[in-house]
């Protein structure tokens, strides 16, 4: 099994986009970026300094948007040699000193994709064991949805703008005030558990079973007595992230989501939330890469309390913020018979973007993903890599690359071929 990990925030670095824009057409997909996002990404990712990207409000979209150049530099071979819906219409070019974004496949209304044998290729083996998955830690988990074909990338980008604009304004408007995050390295989450319930505090984060994350007041925070010989690190973050203080940015979220396009995933995606495996459909690849070419639309209800149209001039009540993603719907001009893998496919689009919205309020179990990816042979971690990178080193016994600069590309496209079917 194939991994592909997207990092969260906190993994910024200063310049961090300047090798990017080196290749060619990066800069003009960037700016398309930008503008979804309204933020200057190539500003943020080469000229400005590490407390400005240190903003959530800035951090966030920057992240998703060098992750999803790597992920673009990567697609020249694709993932199980058909494309996800949408975002592989950029590709690099293979010929030397040349890496111009190019159309890739595209849905003419009559292009069929055939492989050799029907049955030599799916999306899942018939073991019932993924050929690959994709997981996104916190934030990170925007891209990996994106990177499973749920959004375009310019939607995950802007997405993740939005994602990060709401939790930015929570420490500054909500009655729990100043917060921020303190690492605790050295003890169990048992005992880091029990110290953080005493001193009033959350855990926010499990990286692994010895490095936990704990979120709260400021106050709180700095009274806080780390249990045994355990050592902490105050996080560079603006609040207490993944706890219920955010409570009224996942509600806006909820409610921002709700603009964009959303797609089956057609790439297992492994949840930060309990290392659970939100699957994709598990057709035959002739089947699978005519929907992954030409996937159904569907179109989410505004769960802003008032009426939208369906498309047929019939009003449609939008639902409370906690209902909305049941609410997906097959838009009325694309609608296709409601076959049992539909509405499965359906069903797991809407888990996805559950997912993202509790995913705010919810403390990140990274150690339950690791635990998932104990079978991977392979991982590839999504630029700015390094700090996934090093957690799956300690636990697993996987190849491991690091894509952060296109001269890490190589490798990585070596060892997609290599462990692909």
């Amino acid at each position: 099994m194939l991994a592909i990990i997207c990092p969260g925030q906190g993994t910024q670095t200063p310049g961090m986009l300047a090798p990017w824009l080196e290749l060619e057409g990066a800069r003009e997909l960037l700016t398309e970026w930008s503008e979804r996002a309204g933020l200057d990404l190539i500003s943020l990712g080469t000229t400005a300094d590490a407390e400005t990207i240190a903003q959530t409000q800035d951090a966030q979209p920057l992240i998703v948007a060098t992750s999803l150049l790597a992920a673009t530099a990567l697609s020249s071979v694709p993932f199980l040699d058909f494309p996800t819906p949408r975002n592989w219409q950029y590709q690099f070019r293979e010929d030397p000193g040349s890496a111009i974004p190019v159309p890739g496949p595209q849905n003419d209304g009559e292009r069929e994709h055939e492989p050799q044998n029907d049955q030599s290729v799916k999306l899942v083996e018939t073991t019932g064991s993924p050929t690959i998955v994709v997981a996104g830690h916190s934030l990170g988990a925007i891209t990996a949805a994106a990177v499973a074909g749920v959004f375009g990338y310019a939607d995950a980008v802007a997405i993740a703008a939005k994602r990060g604009e709401f939790m930015a304004e929570m420490p500054r408007h909500d009655h729990h005030g100043e917060g921020g995050m303190l690492a605790v390295i050295g003890s169990t989450l048992d005992e880091v558990h029990e110290a953080a319930i005493a001193a009033g505090l959350q855990v926010a984060t499990v990286n692994a079973q010895n490095q936990v994350v704990v979120a709260g007041p400021l106050d709180k925070l700095n009274d806080f007595k780390p249990p045994g010989r355990a050592r902490t690190i105050r996080l560079m973050v603006s609040g207490p992230f993944h706890t219920a203080a955010y409570h009224g940015a996942a509600e806006k979220f909820a409610a921002a989501l709700a603009a964009y396009d959303i797609h089956d995933p057609v790439i297992p995606i492994v949840n930060d939330l309990d290392g659970g495996i939100i699957t994709a459909l598990r057709d035959p690849a002739t089947k699978f890469m005519r929907s992954a070419v030409n996937p159904p639309k569907r179109e989410v209800a505004v769960p802003n309390g008032s009426a939208q149209d369906d498309g047929e001039g019939t009003p449609v009540a939008a639902p409370p913020p906690h209902e909305f993603a049941s609410q997906i719907r097959r838009h009325p001009a694309t609608a296709a018979p409601p076959a049992q893998d539909d509405v499965r496919g359906a069903m797991r689009a809407t888990e996805v973007v559950n997912y993202l919205i509790k995913q705010v309020t919810s403390p990140v179990r990274w150690d339950l993903v690791t635990s998932q990816l104990a079978e991977a042979t392979c991982i590839i971690e999504l630029a700015p890599a390094g700090t996934l990178t090093k957690l799956a080193r300690r636990a697993l016994t996987a190849e491991i690359i690091s894509i952060n600069t296109p001269a890490d590309i190589a490798a990585g496209r070596n060892l997609l071929a290599d462990n692909l079917p």
